[in-house]
């Protein structure tokens, strides 16, 4: 099976750094996240 060219991604200039990108003509769409982290710090931080 042939591998198809990646398309260029719109979010990134010429040099890779990135850039903002007008949605405005994007349908809104629902979207959620989830994430978990550990925090640790010494006993006298809470304090």
């Amino acid at each position: 099976m042939p591998r198809r060219a990646s398309p260029k991604l719109t979010h990134l200039d010429e040099r890779g750094a990135a850039r903002m990108v007008d949605v405005a003509a994007k349908p809104p769409t629902a979207r959620e996240a989830l994430a978990e982290c550990i925090v640790r710090m010494a006993p006298a931080t809470i304090e």
